[in-house]
């Protein structure tokens, strides 16, 4: 069968112009420098007796005139109405057979069924093979439940599928690949559809197979002419068991690789995850702190609120070892004010991190949502395409939508991201790096 894998293109829409212009205009370059994980994923599932095309939005347009057997889909909620839409485009021109997955299917799926022949509720790593059989055999079912993978047993990626993303002239481009050495989060954060989606298991796989995975990601560079590349850890929280992370950041420290990597503020508690971190290559670490306000984070998850005291002192830590902590902060909950955003402020300038503000989003399948839809919040307006974190998608209290916006917009244009890089590298000039390994300056296309 001819398959098509597809990643709808990503663009923010926000209702708010001065925002959605900053926004596009930052990352616009960013997603068409990424392999896409997940496409990647179910490319190296399918068997080889198929014709398999990659296609992200993100790098080239859809040929809608070309014919495929299979259509299948991965998105995320803020695109999965461009997923409907590819999905109809393509119906519409000829018979094949529609699939949609990723997460915002896994927790909408009668809705993603309206639009889908198929869908994928959960992980597809062991529904792929089934759905692909079912399809030959003629009796494809409507919904496929994809039950928790063992990590150690799925296909190591074939990053050679990344060639029908390169071309020649952009060869010289940075280039992110996607790895993951574990998947799922124990925190509990009532704001994350992961969380819930994954169960809140916590899975692994052995730091041989990483490290074979980042061997093959080298080999395939090379193969390419990639001489620019950065290796990007999918994992959803990178440093959880610490005596497995220290082992896999030893090995890494051989394999003479730059990465980044998503970790929890606690990582930085243990001096000797920071000079592994550095030894292996992390140029980047993105710490999802949400906020500094006590009685905000109680209501986000009592993980957060108990680490709240260790903030500064854990982001001071990073710098000292020469890496540079990568910011998320949420606004627009309960409880957000002008002092709020002074404080962030505060922060911004005593520590030189990168840094995201975004708007708290009430994603579908969290417990956050079902409180706000309760007490008839949630705004009737807003579409999926605005749950992309850079709109207020529910009724605020304390500030108005307006107010909120003018303030998100000032701190973004105040503290922009290109001066926050520049701050950054100074901060990095003047580090230690570590006690074994001086650290080296960040290019500018690791900022996102």
């Amino acid at each position: 069968m001819k398959i098509a894998l597809i990643h709808p293109k990503i663009t923010y829409v926000c209702e708010n112009a001065p925002i959605q212009d900053y926004v596009n205009q930052w990352y616009k370059d960013i997603f068409s420098r990424a392999f896409n994980h997940n496409l990647l994923r179910l490319a190296s599932l399918t068997p080889r007796d198929h014709d398999i095309f990659l296609i992200d939005e993100n790098y080239r347009e859809i040929d809608f005139e070309a014919r495929y057997d299979v259509v299948a889909v991965t998105a995320m909620t803020y695109q999965v109405e461009r997923a409907y839409q590819i999905a109809k485009a393509f119906k519409d021109r000829g018979p094949c057979h529609t699939i949609l997955g990723g997460i915002h299917a896994s927790v909408q799926p009668f809705e993603a069924g309206d639009h889908f022949d198929s869908v994928c509720v959960g992980e597809v790593e062991n529904i792929w093979g089934e759905f692909l059989s079912d399809l030959a055999a003629g009796k494809a079912r409507k919904f496929y439940l994809g039950t928790l993978a063992r990590l150690e047993e799925i296909p190591k990626l074939d990053y050679s599928f990344a060639r029908q993303w390169t071309e020649a002239e952009t060869a010289s481009q940075l280039r992110f690949f996607p790895v993951m050495s574990t998947r799922g989060c124990p925190r509990g954060c009532d704001y994350c559809s992961a969380t819930y989606l994954f169960e809140k298991k916590y899975r692994k796989k052995s730091v041989e197979r990483v490290i074979s995975e980042v061997r093959n990601i080298k080999t395939t560079a090379a193969e390419l002419g990639i001489s620019q590349f950065h290796v990007e850890f999918c994992d959803d929280n990178f440093i959880v068991d610490r005596r497995h992370a220290k082992e896999l950041l030893a090995q890494l420290a051989g394999e003479n690789i730059t990465f980044t990597a998503s970790i929890d503020i606690a990582a930085s508690d243990d001096p000797e995850i920071l000079e592994l971190l550095g030894a292996g290559g992390c140029k980047i670490v993105s710490i999802g702190l949400e906020s500094l306000e006590v009685n905000i984070l109680e209501d986000l998850g009592q993980w957060k609120k108990s680490q709240r005291a260790k903030v500064e002192r854990n982001i001071r830590a990073y710098f000292d070892y020469g890496i540079v902590p990568a910011v998320n902060f949420m606004v627009g909950s309960d409880g957000t004010d002008r002092q709020l955003f002074g404080n962030i402020r505060k922060f911004i300038q005593e520590f030189p991190v990168v840094y995201n503000l975004l708007f708290f989003t009430p994603f579908p399948g969290t417990p956050h949502r079902e409180v706000l839809q309760k007490a008839g919040r949630l705004r009737a307006d807003k579409s999926w395409s605005d749950y992309n974190l850079f709109n207020l998608v529910f009724e605020p209290k304390g500030m108005t939508k307006e107010e909120l916006y003018d303030e998100f917009f000032a701190i973004r244009s105040e503290y922009d991201h290109l001066r926050q890089f520049i701050r950054s590298q100074k901060c990095l000039r003047n580090s230690s790096g570590g006690v074994n390994k001086p650290r080296g300056l960040l290019p500018q296309e690791m900022i996102y």
